[in-house]
């Protein structure tokens, strides 16, 4: 009998360790869910006045959370995780805010862990078409020595790597003006580890620009972005203050950061 017991407890350990690990789910699309009404924000870079986000402000599995923002391009129903349930599985949408140790049950398993903190930018493979989701940043001025860098990952390669491109606007967010920047082909994120990708933004310097990540997977799993940075110098002929970061939250919620490239004290009447 004990010997029986023991055999079962083993095998239910095996199933749940399996179901959080390695299975993709179709479910039905429910309500939308959990959508705190709540701003979160890019941090400023004080050594390089860039911006840079780990996505740590912003509620646990939003599929909207400004300043970012996101275009759902292909509408369709997504996969889930076999065994576990967070708020808007399923539903058709492009990036969540995703945090494995808040979902039912918790999700420990090193292959879905952040790159740093608790949180990451999720975007799930659409259930029977190809990707075509955003995710893209606020507004901000490059200066010199510009670049943008974040780190990305796939969950699994049990269903393919999954793929995406990068793209820059100096004109708005919408998906239609960006120019693609990560070259003709779509790149793959590895499943073995987290993987920083750099990329050269000089090419537009002395303009506000928006910076875009496009999910273009093909019936893979979940693809994982974390620690988005956009680094730029001050420009050393500049002599006058200028806004160097504009962010806009829900509501009236609003707010402006000023630069001084001087020494000299400045002030705002």
């Amino acid at each position: 009998m004990k010997i029986s017991i023991i055999l079962v407890a083993f095998l239910m350990i095996g199933s749940y360790a399996k179901s959080q690990t390695f299975n993709r789910v179709s479910g039905n699309v429910g309500p939308l869910l959990g959508m705190k009404q709540t701003t979160g924000y890019m941090h400023a870079n004080p050594d390089t006045k860039g911006s840079v986000d780990s996505f740590e402000t912003y509620p646990d599995f939003n599929i909207t959370f400004p300043p970012w923002t996101t275009f759902d391009m292909d509408g369709g129903p997504t996969f889930g995780i076999e065994g576990v349930s967070f708020p808007n599985q399923f539903l058709p949408k492009a990036f969540m805010v995703f945090n494995p140790s808040a979902t039912t049950p918790p999700m420990t398993s090193e292959s879905i862990q952040p790159h740093s903190g608790n949180k990451f930018a999720a975007c799930f493979a659409s259930n029977g078409m190809v990707n075509n989701d955003w995710l893209i940043s606020q507004q901000v001025e490059l200066r010199t020595n510009s670049s943008v860098s974040f780190w990305v990952k796939s969950y699994l390669d049990l269903y393919g790597l999954d793929r995406y491109r990068v793209g820059i606007s100096a004109t708005n967010s919408l998906p239609s003006n960006f120019t693609i920047i990560s070259g003709t082909n779509y790149l793959t994120a590895p499943a073995t580890g987290w993987e920083l990708k750099m990329f050269d933004l000089n090419e537009y310097n002395g303009q506000s620009v928006y910076i875009g990540i496009q999910c273009v997977s093909d019936n893979s799993f979940l693809l994982m972005v974390d620690d988005f940075e956009v680094v730029t110098s001050p420009q050393t002929n500049c002599s006058d203050l200028f806004i160097s970061e504009y962010v806009e939250g829900w509501f009236n919620n609003k707010a402006l950061e000023l630069y001084n490239p001087t020494s000299v004290m400045s002030t705002i009447i």
